[in-house]
């Protein structure tokens, strides 16, 4: 039972003891009055008698005394006017039947409220089904377009330069990490050889052809010669840098100017800025300041490309260049307040095109 059943059965129950508290009353009234009417005739009577009593002769001024003839006297006529109690009666008949007349209203009113309301609550869970119906086709036909989209990312990803998601499934995932014989001496590399920090001072490090003097630059382990390769760095915690790749015999010494001309593929930010270090540099929109960059190598196909991991979006791609010799990761911090460059860790290595020499 809906409340507001209760509500219109309480109602109903109200009227009723109302109706009949005062068929009570009313009934109690009529008894008091009937009462007085009979004790006023009592006592009405009883003077008769002693009226009767105390005048058995009666005075004629013209014939002098003569007997009473008893019954002589007009006989008291009765009342034919209508008592109080009856027209009280009557107008509260005529009250009771306004009274139920006015609950019938009333229930029939709250009759309709509540089919009213049940077939709105009833029309809402229609329209809840019908909507979550709806969310379900919606989302089928969602679910749909993605993979109709995948479908055709697939067949040709190559041109696409988006969903690098997507992209990551075409290509091996590389656990990239740096060596420290190629580090700059204000360069710091962490234990495990995933994350490189500036620091001030310079460290006293063993002279090697590999070491980078002039530009503070550390490359990667991974001597990449074929196949497709991924690796994604962290960059939240550096304000300015520089990513990408370079071959593995790019000079090392010296002023040198990173551009694919030198052997190096690579990105530049700095001043919030973003840079394509090509000749000349280019400058690059992002739509949001990425805090990981992906690194997708096509060796065969001559492709490096960048992407904004933090909004999925493309930010630049090397295209048409002809490799020959190794490839390896590109990391470079530019001063002091230049935080540090993160390796993220990937789930699968490809050991067959990538060499780690001894």
């Amino acid at each position: 039972m809906t409340k507001l059943s209760k509500m219109m059965l309480a109602a109903l129950l109200i009227m009723v003891l109302f109706f009949l508290n005062q068929v009570i009353i009313e009934k109690v009234t009529r008894e008091n009055e009937r009462e007085k009417a009979h004790e006023r005739t009592q006592a009405g009577r009883g003077a008769e008698r002693v009226g009767e009593t105390g005048s058995l002769l009666s005075r004629d001024p013209n014939a002098g005394l003569h007997p009473r003839i008893p019954g002589s006297q007009p006989e008291l006529k009765a009342d034919t006017q209508p008592t109080e109690s009856s027209m009280c009666f009557k107008e509260n008949i005529i009250k009771y039947i306004i009274i139920v007349i006015f609950g019938i209203i009333i229930l029939i009113l709250l009759g309709l409220f509540i089919y009213k309301y049940n077939f709105k609550k009833n029309d809402n869970k229609n329209g809840l089904l019908s909507g979550n119906s709806e969310d379900h086709l919606e989302e089928n036909g969602f679910q749909q377009e993605i993979a109709r989209r995948k479908a055709q990312y697939k067949a040709a990803w190559r041109k696409a330069q988006l969903y690098p998601d997507w992209r990551k499934e075409e290509f091996q995932a590389v656990n990239v990490t740096l060596d420290e014989d190629t580090a700059h001496p204000s360069l710091l590399l962490s234990e495990n050889r995933r994350r490189v920090t500036w620091q001030e001072s310079h460290q006293n490090l063993s002279s090697s052809t590999q070491r980078f003097d002039s530009l503070p630059c550390v490359l990667g382990q991974q001597h990449i010669n074929s196949g497709r390769s991924f690796w994604e760095v962290k960059v939240k915690d550096a304000p300015s840098w520089d990513l990408g790749i370079c071959l593995n015999n790019v000079t090392r010494k010296g002023r040198v100017t990173v551009s694919p001309q030198n052997g190096f593929w690579a990105i530049r930010f700095y001043n919030r800025e973003c840079w394509a270090l090509t000749s000349p540099e280019t400058c690059l929109t992002v739509r949001e300041i990425p805090h990981i960059v992906g690194i997708f190598l096509d060796y065969e196909d001559g492709d490096v490309s960048f992407y904004n991991m933090t909004d999925g979006s493309h930010i630049f791609s090397f295209t048409k260049n002809t490799f020959s010799g190794a490839l390896r990761p590109l990391f470079r911090l530019w001063s002091s307040e230049a935080g540090s460059l993160s390796i993220c860790p990937m789930e699968e290595e490809n050991d067959v095109v990538i060499n780690i020499p001894e």
